[in-house]
C-alpha cells in the first residue's frame, strides 16, 4: 500500500484498503471431507474418491463483499498401481449457503436444498454451468482445462 501511496495511485490505495478490511474474514483453506485428503495447512486437496464431489472452503464470502477472486491449480498424482489413471472431472465454482446439497458446481441442487444455487466452470468441456438455468444448460463456453492448469474464479456481486 505504501508504494501506491508514494506514487499517488489513489485507485490502488482505495482497493488495497478495502482488501485489508476483509483480512481474516475471507476463505483461506478447504474443509475436511471423507472423500478428500487435505495437505499443506488445508490449501491442497487430494481427491481420494471416484465420486464427483463438491468441497467447501473454511469460510463463506462475507455478506457485504462485492468482489472476490481466487485461483487454483490442478495437478495429477499418479497411483503407482495405475499409471493410466484418468484425471477426475473437475469444476471450479461458487455456491450459496445451501451448497452442501450441490452434487457438482453448476448442476441442479439435490432435493434436500432446492433453493441452493451454484455456478461451475467445468474442465472437461470448458463450459460454465449455472444451476438455476432450465435443464442445467451451459451459459458460456471457454477453454477446457486439465492437470497442470491454473484456473481463476471470480464473482462481482455488484452486477
Amino acid at each position: 500500500m505504501e508504494l501506491a501511496k508514494t506514487r499517488k495511485k489513489e485507485e490502488a490505495v482505495s482497493f488495497l484498503k478495502g482488501q485489508a478490511a476483509w483480512a481474516g474474514m475471507l476463505p483461506s483453506q478447504w474443509v475436511e471431507d471423507t472423500r478428500i485428503e487435505l495437505m499443506k495447512n488445508g490449501t491442497k486437496v487430494a481427491h481420494t474418491s471416484e465420486d464427483r464431489i463438491c468441497i467447501s472452503t473454511n469460510k463463506p464470502l462475507p455478506a457485504r463483499l462485492e468482489r472476490f477472486y481466487f485461483e487454483t491449480a490442478t495437478v495429477r498424482t499418479m497411483e503407482k498401481d495405475n499409471p493410466h489413471q484418468d484425471f477426475p472431472m473437475v469444476a471450479i465454482g461458487l455456491y450459496t449457503i445451501g451448497g452442501f446439497a450441490i452434487t457438482f458446481p453448476g448442476w441442479p441442487p439435490r432435493a434436500a436444498a432446492p433453493s441452493a444455487q451454484s455456478q461451475g466452470y467445468h474442465g472437461q468441456d470448458g463450459y460454465l454451468f449455472v444451476s438455476c438455468r432450465e435443464n442445467g444448460s451451459a451459459v458460456a463456453n471457454g477453454i477446457p482445462y486439465r492437470e497442470g492448469h491454473t484456473i481463476g474464479c471470480g464473482v462481482d456481486l455488484s452486477t
